[in-house]
């Protein structure tokens, strides 16, 4: 029992008698059910509750708290904790250091809560896109990160007269084309937005999709 008091320096409590040393519980969470997590162990990252401690925001990266269903995702770290929003109801200028997990800036004070600021692009010209919302999704400029091609639908970078199309979901962002030097099998699961198997391995070392031939024409 001597270790329901011990935590350590980043307030996480070392609360489970292990191989006779007071160590963290291990308690399994996930991204969309939290609900395992309680106490000083109130918040699941990744697939492990863990205390609700940050110094900057990129630790709250896939961060989240409650059950199924309503399920709450802490992305900004706000007084050293992994916080949904941050209210900048008393002061606007509060939000001018607020980021999220991904890096974009919520610099923007609107309906009390610091958001990202809405910036125009458009798919001729990203020019307007820097910083933390580097690439143009249809009209609004967005942090550079996907978990499906789906989601790299009508994102570009670059100005006007030198547009990137960026349709392929590569290694949680979205890329222009996918270089297989190295491996050919890694076309084998590449997609673009349209939904295209880029399988084959071109001349040029780019995924791409396989080219035709007929039985008249090879």
């Amino acid at each position: 029992t001597i270790c329901n008091s011990v935590t350590n320096a980043a307030g996480v409590a070392l609360s489970s008698c292990t191989a006779n040393k007071c160590v963290a519980p291990t308690v399994s969470c996930s991204q969309t059910d939290a609900s395992a997590c309680i106490s000083n162990t109130p918040v699941c990252k990744d697939t492990t509750c863990i205390a609700n401690s940050c110094t900057a925001s990129s630790e709250c990266a896939n961060v989240v708290s409650g059950a199924s269903g309503s399920i709450v995702t802490r992305d900004i770290c706000h007084s050293n904790e992994c916080v949904a929003e941050v209210d900048c109801t008393s002061d606007a200028t509060i939000c001018n250091s607020v980021t999220n997990s991904a890096g974009v800036a919520l610099s923007s004070c609107t309906a009390n809560k610091c958001v990202a600021p809405v910036v125009s692009c458009s798919q001729t010209d990203a020019s307007a896109c820097t910083s933390g919302t580097p690439v143009c999704k249809d009209t609004t400029c967005v942090a550079n990160s996907c978990a499906n091609s789906g989601e790299c639908a009508n994102v570009v970078s670059g100005g006007s007269g030198s547009i990137v199309t960026l349709d392929i979901c590569n290694g949680g962002t979205c890329v222009t084309e996918v270089d297989c030097t190295s491996d050919a099998t890694l076309c084998s699961s590449v997609t673009n937005a349209a939904g295209d198997a880029l399988t084959s391995c071109s001349s040029s070392n780019k995924c791409v999709v396989p080219p035709t031939c007929s039985q008249t024409d090879a």
